[in-house]
């Protein structure tokens, strides 16, 4: 068997064609930036905290539209992922008319690019892929004396790598399922200050400056269904 006929037979046949996707994704978030303003916010309300705040996991829609051929996949994405923090206050312990229930919602919005190169036998195949992310932070919380008030944080540049598992054709007619597990790291730090004065809450303090500054990393999966639209 010649090398022509080896590569026809891992990767999908077909001529170009773009395809169009929805799914939903999930995210366990390892933010040293975020963690570190839990933290703070624990250790400096713990006298009248009920329930402290914890980690949350984020989730949410994933859109892309793209184009595949033997076996390459170019892919531009949109998704957001949403988590809640929560602590309770001791209604004992804080004066009448201040806030006893701290609620932050979160919501991440990226524009996401990837590259991807699969392989394999109808009806499965896999494969590696690298993803540049685009990331506007936002939250919504109560602020004393202001109400509840959406505010946006920040915006960072951070990569995606994992692997793709894909079950029916990208190379076909019709529709097939996408897998992608990966894990995500940013590039660029997001500022979490906003966070800190909306919540009355002090930055830790490094040598020189206050730290609010801190990664946003994390481990995802995302699962699509995609529609080939068109070949040409």
């Amino acid at each position: 068997m010649s090398r022509a006929q080896i590569f026809d037979d891992w990767y999908p046949e077909g001529v170009p064609s773009f395809f169009i996707g929805g799914g939903y994704g999930f995210m366990y978030a390892n933010s040293t930036g975020l963690d570190m303003f839990i933290h703070e916010y624990n250790r400096q309300k713990r006298p009248i905290l009920s329930k402290y705040m914890e980690k949350s996991s984020f989730s949410g829609l994933a859109l892309s539209t793209g184009f595949f051929w033997n076996g390459l996949i170019l892919e531009l994405g949109y998704s957001t992922h949403s988590g809640t923090l929560i602590a309770e206050g001791n209604p004992a312990k804080i004066a009448p008319g201040s806030i006893t229930h701290r609620k932050i919602d979160l919501d991440l919005h990226s524009i996401n690019i990837m590259g991807a190169l699969v392989y394999g036998f109808d009806p499965i195949y896999t494969g590696p892929f690298i993803e540049a992310a685009f990331t506007n932070i936002k939250f919504e919380t109560e602020i004393e004396g202001r109400g509840l008030k959406r505010l946006d944080m920040d915006s960072y540049i951070g990569f995606n790598t994992g692997w793709l598992f894909i079950i029916g054709d990208p190379g076909g007619s019709g529709a097939y399922l996408v897998f992608k597990p990966y894990y995500s790291y940013s590039v660029s730090d997001p500022e979490w200050l906003k966070l800190y004065e909306a919540t009355n809450t002090k930055p830790l303090e490094g040598q020189f400056f206050e730290d609010t500054k801190g990664a946003f990393n994390g481990f995802n999966m995302t699962i699509t269904l995609n529609l080939n639209m068109a070949c040409f």
